[in-house]
């Protein structure tokens, strides 16, 4: 007997954000080294994008239909879609610097409608890429463009027309972009494509991937995740079985996959992964973890497997080990240690490869006391989260992975969903 288990929007965005409403902001903060932060609460008045800075604390950005939001890779400024608008705001005296208006951007849920990549991507300090929506499609669907703006002249270029575009992963680098589109599921000749592209001359590096499109619900457009080696040399995504139906012995067939930017064609093999427990990848891409379905009936569990990973041979994983419990993962804190969260549970838990134990994280000493609804990862050790349920004010600041102190940034109280900017 088979059956069909689909991904719901709400699960994918599970670790981006929760409903909750917007009362406050408190900045508490002695720490002399405290990035930027910024992140946007989603409401039912419409949105509102905060800003914290050490020197000046907690602001308002912006209180308008936005978007999304991204910071330049040194955090000299932060660029915002509105409705219809794109604006850059300089981080040092608070002055919007551009804010001009473009067709096509009155869709602010798009950035959970394409697998969180519609945000602008900043190739440098003084120049930004973003795509925008087509409202001849009913609802407005992505338009699969991209046009490049240098924030220096305020130059707006085309730099790929309608449908040569799609979701956006660029390099660490910035020297290449990888853009995907989801495909046609019930057209077999329309299948998802994954292409790179050169980001000063957003030409085509190498010939480009096709894979099935995947039958994941109607609003939704899945693309894989894309994870950049920590050098720019390469990637590796996951595929999952695309029809999405699995038998209540085991997980059915799915792949791993490898690109490289040059005429290399792409390296998969299969391995066996839920879709709710797609693979990750740490920074080198020498450890991978998944969720993987064992038993059946009453005995039926999906364990968390992780192990070492080979970019020379992709289809070989060794060390591959069973956590005592099931769980979605969610990033790799460092080479030996994995963040997941279990499914029927709302806190987070990282498990030590060379070890195989399995601790709370943020650890009991931290003073997190609510589970964290959303995170991103800043640098060495230091993470930016959002903690809280729907009964309770929520609470935003920084976690120290390293020493296990949490510094608080704001309070927000109402009905909101939390979303950090892209860095």
């Amino acid at each position: 007997m088979a059956y069909r288990k689909m991904m719901l929007v709400s699960l994918i965005c599970l670790m981006l954000g929760s409903i909750f409403s917007a009362r406050g902001v408190v900045a508490q903060s002695e720490d002399e080294n405290l990035p930027p932060v910024a992140w946007l609460e989603l409401n039912q008045e419409g949105s509102t994008l905060r800003l914290f800075q050490l020197e000046t604390g907690v602001s308002i950005v912006a209180n308008e239909e936005i978007r999304c939001a991204a910071f330049s890779p040194q955090q000299t400024h932060i660029t915002y879609l509105t409705s219809n608008a794109v604006a850059v705001m300089r981080l040092s005296d608070h002055a919007t610097i551009i804010n001009m208006l473009v067709d096509g951007l009155t869709r602010p849920d798009l950035h959970l409608f394409i697998g969180g990549r519609a945000c602008p991507i900043w190739l440098g300090e003084t120049s930004l890429v973003f795509s925008t929506v087509d409202f001849a499609e009913p609802y407005g669907m992505p338009a699969y463009n991209l046009f490049h703006l240098n924030i220096n002249t305020t130059e707006l270029t085309e730099v790929l027309p309608f449908g040569e575009g799609g979701a956006i992963a660029p390099s660490p680098n910035r020297r290449y972009l990888v853009i995907l589109r989801p495909g046609e599921y019930s057209d077999s000749n329309k299948p998802g494509e994954i292409s790179i592209v050169d980001s000063t001359t957003f030409q085509p590096v190498s010939d480009g991937f096709e894979f099935p499109a995947v039958a994941t619900a109607a609003e939704y457009l899945w693309v894989p995740t894309i994870f950049w080696k920590e050098d720019s040399t390469g990637f590796a995504f996951g595929l999952p079985d695309p029809d999405l139906i699995y038998n209540l012995e085991q997980t059915p067939p799915s792949s791993i996959c490898y690109m490289t930017p040059d005429a290399q064609p792409a390296r998969c093999q299969e391995y066996a992964f839920e879709f709710w427990g797609m693979p990750v990848f740490n920074d080198q891409l020498t450890r991978v973890a998944y969720a993987q379905r064992s038993g059946s009936g009453v005995n039926e569990e999906s364990h968390l497997v992780y192990g070492g990973f080979s970019l020379e041979s992709p289809q070989e994983l060794s060390e591959i080990l069973f956590s005592t419990t099931s769980g979605m993962p969610i990033l790799w804190v460092d080479e030996d240690n994995l963040l997941f969260k279990e499914y029927a549970l709302p806190d987070l838990n990282v498990a030590d490869l060379t070890t195989g134990e399995v601790q709370q994280w943020p650890g009991e000493h931290s003073g997190v006391e609510q589970p964290v609804i959303a995170l991103q990862p800043l640098s060495d050790g230091l993470y930016v989260l959002a903690a809280g349920d729907y009964r309770e004010p929520h609470t935003i600041g920084f976690y120290n992975a390293a020493d296990g102190t949490f510094t608080k940034l704001a309070e927000v109280d109402s009905l909101s969903t939390i979303v950090f900017a892209d860095r």
